[in-house]
């Protein structure tokens, strides 16, 4: 869409019905929304997973660290590092390919119609410009799971603030416990 849209107006502005184009990103945008609320269930249980595995294994990893009895290097320590790497790899892709999605969709075609010279396009067109630029920004395309968690770069860190706090809260309950 982006690169035929380009094409027609670098070869004449004039002539091109921007409307075309604002409506197929309208038509996108709805087909990414049915597809987001069609695997949202998936997302959601693959993003809990991803999760609870991260937080079972930093935990695990950590508390393992601070025990003063234990040999600290075996290999459930090891299991526990390999864990750690391979489902925030994991977490990493999910969370990067959602975000190269909305780069993508939103605002590489919101740098194109900022980059069209108004004054060389008729009225209508410009006017669409104007609705089509109103439109990108009103609707951003965002991989949406069950409804209220958007998938972006930022869910990497929010995932880690959780896990790093809930694994202290963990760890102040191990050390405060009696030892038997």
């Amino acid at each position: 869409m982006r690169r035929t849209m380009k094409k027609e107006l670098t070869e004449s502005s004039f002539y091109v019905d921007i409307r075309q184009y604002r409506m197929l990103w309208m038509h996108i945008y709805m087909l990414i929304e049915k597809m987001s609320s069609s695997v949202s269930h998936i997302y959601g249980l693959y993003s809990l997973a991803l999760y609870m595995n991260l937080f079972v294994s930093v935990y695990c990893t950590v508390s393992k660290i601070l025990s003063p009895q234990e040999i600290v290097f075996t290999a459930r320590f090891v299991g526990f590092i390999v864990c750690i790497s391979y489902f925030g790899i994991h977490l990493y892709g999910f969370s990067n390919s959602a975000y190269n999605m909305h780069e993508e969709m939103t605002n590489a075609v919101r740098n194109d119609l900022l980059d069209i010279r108004l004054h060389r396009l008729s009225k209508f067109n410009a006017k669409e410009v104007e609705f089509f630029l109103d439109t990108v920004n009103a609707r951003k395309v965002a991989l949406v799971v069950t409804g209220n968690l958007t998938i972006r770069r930022k869910t990497v860190i929010e995932y880690a603030s959780s896990v790093a706090m809930y694994c202290l809260v963990l760890l102040q309950f191990k050390i405060a416990l009696p030892r038997t």
